[in-house]
Order: C-alpha cells, then sequence, then structure tokens
C-alpha cells in the first residue's frame, strides 16, 4: 500500500501527557525517518514507546515503517494500537485502511474507511479507499458515489478511480459508461504500466459496441 504520512504540524491530544525524553526520542526518530533511515528510526521511536507506550504518534510511525517495508500485518497491528490510544488519529485510520485493502480484508477495510470518511470528507485517498472497499464487496451503488467524489477531488488519484468505475459499469453492462472511464484513464496516465491492457480492453470494448450498433441497423 502506499504510505500516507502524517501532516507537518499534526499533533495529537495525547502527547500532551507525553514525557519530554519519549519526545525528544521520537524526534530522533523523525530525522532518521526523514532521512530514510527506517531502521535508525524505528529504533528511537521504539524508545520513546518505552517511555510511553500511549505514544500514539510513535506507534504511528512504527506502522508507516512497517507498511513501507511491506510488514502489513505488523502495520495493521501498530495502526490498531495507535487507534487504542487515539481513536480518531486520521492517519492511523487511513492507513489501515489501505492496508487492509492490501490484505483483501474488504469487511474491515470499508469500516475503518468510513470511519476515515467521516472525519475527513474532503480528502480523496479516503474516498477512493472508501470506494475501492464498497467495490470488493458488491456495494456498487455506493462505491460509484465515493469513486465519483475521488474523481472530483483528485482524477489522478493513486487507486486510478476510473478503472474502479469501469469495472462498476462493466459488471452493469453499461459499455459506453466503461468506454468513457477507460478513455479518461488513458487520458490522465498515457505512460502508467497500466496503459497498454486499458488500451487493449478499450478496443476490444469499442469493436463489440460497433459490432453491436450495426446489428440493430435496419
Amino acid at each position: 500500500p502506499r504510505v500516507y504520512r502524517p501532516g507537518r504540524y499534526q499533533v495529537d491530544a495525547i502527547q500532551l501527557s507525553v514525557p519530554e525524553k519519549a519526545r525528544t526520542e521520537y524526534e530522533k526518530g523523525q530525522q532518521r525517518f526523514s532521512a530514510h533511515d527506517f531502521s535508525g528510526a524505528a529504533k528511537y521511536f521504539r524508545r520513546a514507546l518505552d517511555l510511553a507506550p500511549q505514544f500514539s504518534a510513535a506507534l504511528l510511525q512504527l506502522g508507516l515503517i512497517a507498511s513501507q517495508e511491506q510488514h502489513l500485518q505488523q502495520a495493521a497491528d501498530y495502526f490498531r494500537e495507535a487507534l487504542k490510544y487515539s481513536p480518531e488519529n486520521y492517519m492511523a485510520l487511513l492507513n489501515l485502511g489501505g492496508v487492509l485493502l492490501a490484505q483483501d480484508d474488504a469487511a474491515e477495510a470499508a469500516a475503518v474507511n468510513e470511519r476515515a470518511a467521516k472525519i475527513s470528507p474532503d480528502d480523496p485517498q479516503a474516498q477512493a479507499q472508501l470506494g475501492y472497499s464498497y467495490l470488493l464487496l458488491g456495494r456498487l451503488d455506493e462505491a460509484e458515489t465515493h469513486l465519483k467524489r475521488t474523481v472530483s477531488l483528485d482524477p489522478a488519484n493513486y487507486y486510478y478511480p476510473q478503472i474502479l468505475l469501469a469495472d462498476i459499469y462493466g459488471r452493469r453492462g453499461d459499455n459506453a459508461s466503461m468506454a468513457r472511464e477507460l478513455e479518461e484513464f488513458l487520458r490522465l496516465h498515457p505512460d502508467s504500466e497500466k496503459a497498454r491492457d486499458v488500451a487493449r480492453i478499450l478496443d476490444r470494448l469499442r469493436s463489440q459496441m460497433k459490432k453491436k450498433t450495426e446489428a440493430v441497423r435496419p
């Protein structure tokens, strides 16, 4: 999954009870994290947690590192622990939702992404993850709503909402809408590794639509 890092000025309220020594270790970890020294950063974040187990920001950072390294179950555990101490920690929710999707746990992903989207309805990533969760569950109308919302906020989103919308329209047999979404994807991502396959699908779809049109002509 793609890692989404906390905002620069985000301050979790629970950090107010964290001792200064733990914060110092956390800041050292942040410096190593910024330098992409993830193992070094993790060492400092763990030290911070030894001093303050409730330090949700440190738990979040360890989750981000685990996610970056594709240790998905470990990442999910860290994000859940961060949420135990800070239930409204938006970045923990968003990243947990992404990890659950990567683990194909659509049901829990939907529940988590619903919470994230409620907190920040204008974040395209939350909308994309929620839409994808609903698609995996076969809740097509709800998936369409949130994926369209994603497109309105960020047409070039990482989850490729046009491809997901095309999937919905394909399941409904709406070939014209499916073709429109695939065309839009190719316009936005002409150099994507998916572009060749999408173009091939689009060509077949257009051919089918042409044959269908010709078949109904008098």
